[in-house]
């Protein structure tokens, strides 16, 4: 009986620490909620709103966005029909439209289908936008409202 009783609480104790070691690795992929402080997220990019069905592809595992999630380098992000996600920074502001795609890489945003706003007109840097057939930029003077279709 004894014997019985020290198994069971054996096999609890292992299932626990199997679904706190799920949770761990959860939210180490995810990353942090951002904070008040800009400066802590990789990017200083965050999720502001979002309206629909939108994903985040990172580290190969697609999840839905949420609200006030960090951005990170490498992310994919993924509208589905009659979705937008907002990202906002201290690069600016971007909004994707529906059924679109959108990769960050190190500060970079490329367009693979789609549609993208940024709005850019309070930030004070050089902007460069390259397509297959034009490069535009515009320097820190200038402000800049774009939208983009693929």
């Amino acid at each position: 009986m004894k014997k019985k009783t020290i198994l069971n609480s054996l096999m609890i104790l292992i299932v626990i620490l199997i679904a706190v070691s799920g949770w761990m690795a959860v939210n180490a992929l995810k990353g942090p909620a951002v904070s008040a402080d800009p400066e802590k997220s990789d990017l200083q990019l965050s999720i502001i709103e979002k309206s629909g069905i939108n994903t985040v592809e990172r580290s190969g595992i697609a999840y839905e966005v949420e609200k006030g999630a960090a951005v990170r380098s490498g992310d994919i992000f993924r509208s589905k029909k009659a979705a937008q996600l907002t990202l906002s920074g201290s690069d600016g502001k971007f909004i994707l439209g529906a059924n679109s795609e959108l990769t960050v890489d190190s500060g970079e945003f490329t367009l693979e289908s789609g549609e993208l706003f940024a709005d850019q007109r309070d930030v004070d840097q050089t902007i460069l936008l390259s397509t297959e057939q034009s490069v535009i930029r515009s320097e820190k003077a200038v402000s800049l409202l774009l939208l983009v279709y693929l």
